[in-house]
């Protein structure tokens, strides 16, 4: 809800949420390490604004990273998991007929990361939740959710498919198509709302 480069009050937030201010400011601490937010001496807090470079390093680091784990996926795939995918697929296909964009944000992201879990590689997955969160808790879902969600579903479907069947290339390949397409339209829409900002400010 926070625009990038507007600033952030902890009292009013902490006031929002219904707490003291100090976890508030540990927060913030914690989120101005991550680069997600700067704080100014004697101002306070302020969300960093959008970077077009780091959006584009993200989805290309999520590629590498997303693909390469399908080998171990696959190799600790067990009835029980692939149990747990279907249910992961069909929130996010339930949040798609329920049209709530912050909602099918976060369960496009769980699907990934329980994907991703399956590997059991912990370094790997907290580093993917990381980029997770660079992407989500910095840019609009509006901008974020600009693919169409049939396309989305059905790739979603064909990776849980095969999967399945154990192909690892199949796998590799959608999922790699999937981010690369994703990555070119959130930067689409990224420079169409920056260059819209700028004509507004004129």
């Amino acid at each position: 809800d926070i625009a990038p480069g507007q600033k952030i009050s902890s009292r009013d937030l902490a006031k929002r949420l219904g707490m003291s201010p100090t976890p508030v400011v540990q927060a913030l601490t914690r989120l101005e390490h991550q680069g997600l937010v700067r704080r100014e001496n004697n101002r306070g807090y302020y969300s960093e604004p959008i970077s077009i470079k780091q959006v584009a390093e993200v989805y290309d680091l999520r590629q590498t990273l997303e693909t390469s784990l399908i080998p171990k996926v696959i190799e600790n795939l067990t009835s029980e998991n692939l149990e747990t995918l279907r249910n992961s697929l069909g929130a996010y296909q339930q949040a798609i007929k329920d049209a709530h964009v912050n909602d099918c944000l976060l369960k496009d992201m769980d699907y990934h990361l329980t994907i991703a879990s399956i590997s059991q590689n912990e370094t790997h997955l907290q580093v993917l939740r990381q980029m997770f969160d660079l992407l989500y808790l910095r840019n609009r879902g509006s901008v974020l959710f600009s693919i169409p969600s049939d396309k989305v579903d059905k790739e979603h479907v064909a990776v849980l498919e095969n999967l399945a069947s154990k192909n690892v290339k199949a796998v590799q390949e959608i999922l790699s198509t999937h981010i690369a397409d994703k990555k070119q339209l959130v930067l689409e829409g990224l420079r169409r709302m920056m260059a819209e900002k700028e004509e507004t400010t004129f």
